[in-house]
């Protein structure tokens, strides 16, 4: 799958972590960054939106946005090129004097997104393909999908980063009017992406990588002691 797909969800994530901090916050904003990634992939023809089969890696930003400082750190674990992926995100923000932390997990698996938080027996979950079907027309033109996407991210080519040992791709892309993004993404992974977003800088990086390595079946399996409430799409 083409790397710079998971820029944007990237972006995404922080900005919602930032801004919420409830769990049904949280759940809505792993929602919709899943959203621009199903969008963005949905022309892709791999087997999963990873170029290694397993890994574990883990990202951390830390910003000062407007009142509010924030310290994000999220590990991934993902088996079959992505096919089955845990986000496990934990949030500290400070504002005004208070601190807040939010702990949360999201699953993707056998085409399914679970969402909840740590703290609570609860969440929500989602099909991937009812989310596709309602977000895009069945007669779309696939297959120059991926073309057209480009043009509408205003996607460009940067030349190469190394980090973290990695000979990355840097592009850049046009996140939302007057949002750009430029990241550096190795075999899919975002390794580095720096945003500015409302005359606020966000940078996130990868401080720890591991490439095919043995993940735990367990953390792919949906908890069973949390109950799911499945979330429908307009009109379904």
């Amino acid at each position: 799958m083409k790397q710079f797909i998971l820029l944007p969800m990237l972006v995404c994530s922080v900005y919602f972590i930032a801004c919420k901090s409830s769990s049904n916050e949280s759940n809505t904003a792993n929602i919709s960054e899943n959203k621009v990634k199903i969008e963005l992939a949905s022309s892709e023809t791999s087997t999963g939106k990873y170029q290694i089969k397993s890994g574990m890696y883990t990202t951390r930003s830390k910003n000062d946005m407007m009142s509010a400082a924030m310290d994000n750190s999220t590990i991934v674990y993902f088996d079959d090129y992505g096919n089955k992926e845990l986000t496990e995100n934990i949030s500290k923000i400070e504002m005004s004097g208070h601190k807040m932390e939010t702990h949360s997990f999201s699953l993707t698996i056998d085409k399914m997104i679970y969402n909840w938080d740590a703290d609570k027996k609860t969440g929500s979950k989602y099909n991937i393909e009812d989310m596709m079907n309602n977000m895009m027309n069945k007669n779309v033109d696939y297959e120059a999908m991926g073309e057209e996407l480009k043009k509408q991210y205003n996607y460009k080519e940067l030349g190469t980063e190394t980090i973290l040992g990695k000979e990355c791709k840097k592009i850049s892309v046009e996140v939302t009017k007057g949002s750009t993004a430029v990241a550096c993404t190795w075999k899919g992974i975002t390794m580095r992406s720096e945003t500015s977003m409302g005359g606020m800088q966000m940078i996130i990086e990868v401080v720890d990588l591991h490439e095919n390595a043995t993940i735990d079946a367990s953390k792919l399996k949906v908890p069973s002691d949390v109950t799911f409430t499945e979330m429908k799409m307009p009109g379904k």
